[in-house]
């Protein structure tokens, strides 16, 4: 039976106060999958005007799930509305702060999500299994990440002065750097239906026989350490993707992501997976 995974493409503002995108796995797998869907907001889908968004997205992508990346056979882009609905959310809600300093200003703009989630956010605006996962990505952002943590980094960033903008020429390094990274899964990638014309002829090169390439061995997958909260792979004090405390001892169920506190827990009391 193929295994596959779905990676869904997730507001989050970063320290110099801009909202970016984070990529979460929705649900673990045991081993290693065929398929990987990568879900983006359709109004991201929609806007973009050149290929330099859906790129980038990409690169983040490769850069916390290279593994997956490596060893799937078929890599499928959709645009999906229920996160569109997240996002312009998210953006909409980031506005009304806009006097908060960028960690206090997330905090608050996610906790406000998470509740409009539980009391709006019902299947008649978005699906059920979506719902839920939204209303447990935020829970676990809003309890989980060291919020003064990263107020202390922001505040040290500022001291440095970091926070310039984007160039052009910066912008053209980038690029050639995240189309680097795109040749090498374009053979395994679908485009959505719905991507621009032009942006499609940008990215679809000529399809080459399909091989898998597998660089990690079932052992080595095995030993390998990720992050509960985002799924991507993790050794340190913190994930490097989402900001999640890799040292807290709160384990959290492969299967289906429900919290679990004790230690000599061997099966998940939600589906009876085995820990």
């Amino acid at each position: 039976m193929e295994k596959e995974i779905t990676i869904l493409i997730m507001p989050r503002a970063n320290l110099k106060g801009i909202i970016d995108v984070i990529p979460i796995i929705k649900a673990h797998i045991e081993g290693l999958p065929d398929k990987i869907n990568i879900r983006i907001p359709r109004n991201i889908i929609e806007k973009s005007q050149d290929e330099f968004l859906i790129l980038r997205i990409f690169f983040k992508i490769e850069q916390h799930f290279k593994i997956f990346l490596e060893i799937c056979y078929d890599i499928y882009i959709i645009s999906d509305n229920d996160l569109a609905i997240v996002n312009n959310k998210y953006i909409e809600t980031w506005k009304k702060h806009a006097t908060l300093i960028p960690p206090d200003r997330r905090k608050k703009v996610e906790t406000e999500l998470y509740e409009w989630l539980l009391n709006e956010g019902r299947p008649s605006i978005m699906s059920e299994e979506n719902l839920k996962f939204f209303v447990k990505y935020f829970k676990m952002s809003i309890n989980n990440l060291d919020w003064s943590r990263k107020k202390k980094i922001w505040n040290e960033l500022k001291k440095r002065e970091t926070f310039g903008h984007l160039s052009n020429e910066n912008k053209d390094k980038l690029i050639k750097n995240y189309f680097k990274v795109w040749k090498k899964y374009q053979d395994k990638i679908t485009l959505p239906q719905d991507i621009s014309p032009h942006i499609r002829a940008r990215l679809e090169y000529k399809k080459t026989n399909r091989e898998r390439t597998k660089l990690v061995s079932r052992i080595e997958f095995q030993k390998m350490k990720f992050c509960p909260m985002c799924g991507a792979e993790g050794g340190f004090n913190y994930c490097s993707n989402c900001g999640y405390d890799l040292r807290m001892e709160r384990k959290f169920c492969k299967n289906c992501g429900t919290e679990i506190d004790r230690k000599s827990v061997l099966y998940c009391p939600n589906c009876g997976q085995k820990l």
